[in-house]
């Protein structure tokens, strides 16, 4: 399994969790949060970091 299977099939067992869409990834490039290749880990962990400060700021899930 690769890409975002891992997440979806997350979501389909009910685990609050964010998928690394295209346009996600196009909002994380323009506010400059990635600027390097969508799956590295630099990436992921600024992806992860930008989520859960969002998740924390407004009390809402990761999948909203």
């Amino acid at each position: 399994m690769g890409g975002n299977t891992g997440p979806y099939a997350l979501r389909q067992l009910g685990v609050d969790t964010f998928i690394l869409s295209n346009d996600v990834e196009g909002y994380l490039r323009n506010t400059n949060i990635i600027d390097s290749g969508r799956g590295t880990k630099r990436a992921m962990t600024a992806a992860n970091k930008a989520f859960m400060e969002w998740h924390q700021e407004s009390g809402r899930s990761l999948s909203e």
